[in-house]
């Protein structure tokens, strides 16, 4: 019983010590990925500086109207933003005529493409001042392909007179957010912020053009600028830990999501590795209890049972009209009888575990003949 109590007290124990280790790791791994998170939200913020520099500089040589600076802009641009970035440049005149397709592009037909009824163009046509905006990826008139435009308003006398458009690569955005992610379950994603995929270090092709549901957290009226959350994934059901960092100047929001079967897969091992050990030891320890059980009980038993039989023996010798006096090999008294005890008149030092010769010596010299005795 005492055994059975003892396993399952040890077992409590590993289970709580296992539970310890698991939140233990996942408030480091929260930490982690905080830290993730705000380092590639600064990544992208610092990659959209450099587009908005590149963008204000072909906006300048669109305003001019000379088609050798437009060019001579972009290949600057294009050789000094990391290759791939960068989709196309375009610009647009107040109607949403598309003025300036990147070199090779072809308008469509005999009529120049137009942009008036897209997000970004009706924003600026009813904002006064010189605002970046930043829309959700979409697939670009100009060039067939999903991007992520972002623009400035173009200006003449006060007044809006188009807009010039930076077409950024949700692939290239993607393959920069992959790097240094942590496993290969794991994921890096960059919404806009209204929920619309913008870019993904895995299947952003599947999923541009999409959006998370409103009940994220980091989607929440008045959510916190940086959080945490846990949840199952939609795109896969993976369970992910998840940390967001919203950009400080634009409407995007970095998420990173670590995998939490993958994080917790040492820990889950030791669990496993110490459940084992119970299933292998607590049948060996409730075995060496029981039989040192057992054995405590013979012993108990037998003390018993030669206890009894040493009264017996003392009883019997008690009994006898003869004074007799029994003695080991070592000389040292084992019993004296209550006859010889009262012949010998012994005092009650003598008896039981005194040298024989003192017992000896003690009735030799009540004798008449002391020498004869011991003799």
């Amino acid at each position: 019983m005492a055994g059975t109590l003892v396993a399952g007290i040890y077992v409590h124990r590993m289970e709580l010590a296992h539970a310890d280790m698991e939140a233990h790791t996942l408030e480091l791994a929260q930490g982690r990925a905080t830290q993730l998170a705000a380092a590639k939200a600064l990544q992208v913020e610092a990659l959209l500086v450099g587009a908005d520099l590149a963008l204000r500089q072909f906006r300048d040589q669109v305003g001019y109207g000379k088609p050798q600076g437009i060019a001579s802009a972009i290949r600057a641009t294009l050789a000094a933003m990391p290759e791939g970035a960068i989709d196309h440049f375009s610009a647009a005149d107040a109607a949403g005529h598309l003025l300036y397709p990147s070199p090779g592009l072809q308008s469509a037909g005999d009529q120049p493409l137009s942009v008036a009824d897209s997000a970004y163009f009706k924003s600026h046509a009813s904002q006064s001042g010189d605002q970046l905006h930043i829309d959700r990826a979409l697939v670009s008139r100009v060039t067939g392909q999903w991007t992520l435009p972002i623009t400035r308003p173009l200006q003449r006398d006060g007044r809006f007179a188009g807009m010039v458009l930076l077409a950024l690569s949700p692939s290239y955005l993607s393959d920069t957010l992959a790097r240094q992610k942590p496993s290969a379950n794991d994921d890096i994603t960059l919404f806009h912020a209204d929920g619309h995929y913008q870019a993904r270090s895995t299947d952003i092709d599947h999923l541009l053009g999409t959006q998370v549901p409103a009940d994220l957290p980091f989607l929440a009226p008045g959510a916190a600028h940086a959080g945490h959350f846990r949840q199952v994934a939609p795109p896969n059901g993976q369970e992910r830990l998840y940390a967001w960092y919203r950009l400080d100047r634009h409407p995007l929001i970095v998420s990173v999501g670590l995998d939490i079967g993958n994080l917790l897969a040492p820990a889950r091992e030791e669990q496993r590795q110490g459940r084992q050990r119970v299933a292998v030891l607590a049948p060996l320890s409730l075995a060496v209890l029981l039989g040192m059980g057992w054995l405590l009980l013979r012993i108990a038993r037998e003390q018993t049972a030669l206890a009894a039989s040493r009264g017996l023996l003392r009883a019997t010798l008690d009994a006898t009209g003869d004074g007799l006096l029994v003695v080991d090999r070592a000389g040292q008294t084992l019993h004296v009888n209550r006859n010889l005890r009262q012949l010998w008149r012994l005092p009650d030092a003598l008896g039981e575990g005194s040298p024989h010769q003192l017992v000896l010596d003690h009735g030799a010299n009540q004798l008449v003949d002391p020498a004869t005795f011991q003799a």
